[in-house]
């Protein structure tokens, strides 16, 4: 709690101290609104710089995919009209495969801003860990241990399952290496949790808010090397990485594609620690769910 006073002496006819007014007012409302007031602004303010960072990267890549599809269609025409010439249709096919690499990362630009084509559909995200799971599992190092623990109620969500498999499966990855070559454990989890109840620190997106009456929740946290706390809110841009250049997609894409199922992520780390990812997908209910089968029997 926190309190302001003041205090001031009184003194007797002979000007002697003759003791102490004081007076103590309970300001913890208004320390907390003003706190409040503080988080809002800078909330407000990292909103408004992505939400024009979104519009210029967005308009750039759009642009610049187009603008990469002419270069290798004219190059693909080019390599069938070049007679002999190996060393020449080599160099050909080298700017025609890194114009589809560019391309490549621009379609990636227009996933971290929401903006990538899926066909959402009613879904239970259990099956999108299974799929993880035993996509990575034989593949992680075996000194890293996988632990899931599956339930036994199912949920709905709607959401693009190859989406939402590769969202938990670069999760995953991202523990993978944070453990690197020792001992360590992935562990995976989903429960459900109330949307007004997400109060997490670190949420992402910035302007993400709770519209769904309840939400699924996965957890996947690592024993990992953690992350650095002032860290935190970079680790989602894109091409940011701690390890080396060259890298930094993969939690972008993360961001992106959860964007596009209107759910966010929070997550947790310290140095040494480990680090929590937690996953907000919108629950469908029996009205939703009725909907969902009433618009799939239409089409």
């Amino acid at each position: 709690m926190w309190f302001s006073t003041s205090k001031c002496p009184f003194f007797s006819l002979s000007g002697k101290i003759a003791g102490v007014i004081g007076i103590c007012v309970d300001v913890t409302a208004r320390k907390r609104a003003e706190e409040e007031r503080l988080k809002y602004e800078q909330r407000l303010l990292q909103v408004q710089k992505a939400e024009s960072l979104g519009r210029m990267a967005g308009a750039i890549a759009h642009n610049f995919n187009n603008l990469l599809y002419v270069v290798i269609g004219n190059l693909e025409l080019a390599m069938d009209e070049v007679l002999g010439g190996a060393q020449m249709r080599g160099c050909i096919g080298e700017a025609a495969n890194a114009a589809r690499r560019a391309a490549k990362i621009s379609r990636f630009m227009l996933t971290y801003l929401g903006q990538s084509s899926g066909k959402p559909d009613i879904l239970d995200p259990v099956e999108s860990l299974r799929e993880a799971c035993g996509r990575l599992g034989p593949s992680l190092p075996k000194s890293v241990r996988l632990h899931f623990e599956i339930p036994f109620s199912r949920y709905a969500v709607k959401a693009d399952g190859a989406h939402l498999t590769r969202i938990i499966t670069n999760l995953i990855e991202n523990a993978g290496e944070a453990i690197g070559e020792r001992e360590g454990e992935i562990s995976l989890a989903i429960d459900t949790v109330p949307g007004l109840d997400i109060k997490e620190g670190k949420l992402f997106p910035p302007d993400w808010e709770t519209g769904a009456e309840e939400y699924a929740r996965i957890t996947i946290a690592d024993t990992g090397c953690g992350i650095e706390p002032e860290l935190l809110d970079n680790i989602f841009d894109p091409f940011f990485s701690t390890r080396f250049t060259g890298r930094g997609l993969g939690l972008a894409v993360v961001l992106g594609l959860l964007r596009t199922a209107k759910g966010a992520i929070a997550v947790e780390g310290l140095p040494g620690r480990g680090t929590c990812f937690k996953l907000f997908l919108p629950l469908l209910h029996r009205n939703d769910l009725q909907t969902g089968m009433n618009m799939a029997l239409k089409n």
